[in-house]
């Protein structure tokens, strides 16, 4: 079976058919294979049932706030906060990019709506100024890879909701991490620019044009302690915060800075629409396509056979879970990957003393770093789309900044103190 449903997955990906194809498809070959007409009926069930959730809602309101960010203003105050902290590095405008999403990471908690709001402000700039597009789309689809590490992540509430791990712990975890992908990728970014020739924007503008900007910025700032508030306290749900995100937006850009107008609404929410459905599409037949193969138990007898392989060593089973991790990020939903992967690695990483907590940050940064290399590759779709570029070209560009995102990743791995340091710090980490 493992066979079969590989020929047709990858032979159809040869084929050049969507990636949200490419799964439906594969899951009507196999139940043809399987010879049971009747579980042709329950594709669309499982595919609707599996985006019908309130957790799924969360994911059309931090769009829909990512964009009214976008069009009001919002994102750009951020961007000139950003500026003024490294636009004076070589390739700055490169770098503007990571630190962007990184402050946007707080505001939407979705690598994907990061990705469409940076790519739809930046990309244009970034071209102007010289930058390669291959270049500029792959900086832009590696840096997405934040939003999921940043709280209020989508993808670490998922996972505390599914493993029953705790929400502030898991957020507390995540902030380290986060930056330190940022770091790794603002360094590989800084030796590309130098061999290159890529532009320094201007010099350093000084702790006053830094103050202004945090000034201008502060608004957008707030957003991500009125989410974190809501949701640590118990007041709301990831989406009901993210409904509350969409409306703080809002007001925000109606009434504070005025730069939003009834007429925007027409396109904030065409925008909305056309992204979270693209999105949801995909998310509802990777879950299909997840289906059938725990329905066969194909991930649980890979993982299982592997994981042995650890032998209860730490350095060992962690390579072993990375390696796995990276592979699953390639083929699966992240949901699907949690369902099915997380309830494994959790016991036998306790064979090997590792801990819940740092056994999370560790699966959510693989499969964020899934969302930046195909076939799945979310980001890439996104970027993609608003640059431009082929995905064969994002493809190859985006490789480099996947090795170092590998790297920080095995860092993050085998030094626990680098996500655990302030979850303990706060008590959630004896």
């Amino acid at each position: 079976m493992i066979l079969f449903i590989s020929i047709i997955f990858f032979g159809l990906f040869a084929l050049g058919v969507p990636v949200a194809f490419v799964m439906g498809l594969s899951t009507a070959f196999t139940f043809f294979y399987l010879g049971n007409a009747h579980l042709y009926t329950l594709i669309p069930q499982r595919m609707f049932a599996g985006i019908a959730s309130s957790v799924m809602l969360a994911i059309p309101f931090f769009v829909m706030a990512g964009q009214v960010m976008t069009i009001s203003g919002i994102t750009r105050d951020l961007v000139r906060l950003a500026n003024a902290m490294v636009g004076h590095f070589r390739g700055g405008l490169a770098h503007v990019v990571v630190v962007s999403t990184l402050l946007l990471s707080g505001l939407t908690g979705s690598g994907v709506a990061d990705a469409a709001s940076i790519s739809t402000v930046l990309a244009p700039a970034m071209e102007k100024e010289g930058y390669d597009l291959d270049f500029t789309s792959a900086v832009i689809s590696a840096a997405a890879v934040t939003g999921p590490m940043v709280p209020p992540s989508i993808v670490l509430v998922l996972y505390a909701t599914f493993m029953n791990v705790s929400v502030a712990g898991l957020f507390l975890a995540g902030y380290v991490p986060g930056v330190i992908v940022a770091l790794g990728i603002m360094a590989f970014i800084y030796f590309i620019s130098k061999r290159r020739g890529y532009p320094v924007r201007h010099g350093w503008s000084g702790f006053r044009e830094f103050f202004s900007a945090f000034k201008g910025a502060i608004l957008a700032l707030m957003m991500p302690v009125i989410i974190l508030a809501g949701i640590l306290l118990g007041v709301c749900t990831p989406a009901e915060a993210a409904a509350i995100a969409a409306a703080y937006a809002l007001v925000v850009g109606f009434f504070v800075k005025r730069t939003l107008k009834l007429k925007d609404l027409a396109e904030i929410l065409r925008r909305t629409v056309v992204i979270s459905s693209t999105v949801l599409f995909v998310i509802a037949t990777a879950i299909a396509f997840g289906w059938i193969m725990s329905l066969e138990q194909i991930p649980q007898k890979i993982a299982s056979s592997v994981v042995g392989l650890g032998g209860g060593n730490f350095y060992l089973t962690f390579l072993i879970f990375n390696i796995i991790l990276f592979i699953a990020g390639m083929f699966l939903d992240t949901i699907i990957s949690i369902i099915l992967l997380a309830p494994i690695l959790v016991v036998t990483g306790a064979e090997a003393g590792i801990h819940p907590l740092h056994l999370a940050i560790v699966v959510c940064m693989n499969l964020a770093i899934g969302l930046i290399h195909p076939p799945l590759g979310l980001v890439l779709f996104v970027v993609s789309g608003v640059t431009k570029v082929t995905l064969e070209r994002l493809t190859i560009a985006i490789i480099p900044f996947i090795c170092v995102l590998i790297v920080v990743c095995l860092l993050v791995s085998y030094v626990p103190a680098i996500s655990m340091t302030i979850p303990k710090y706060f008590g959630f980490y004896p």
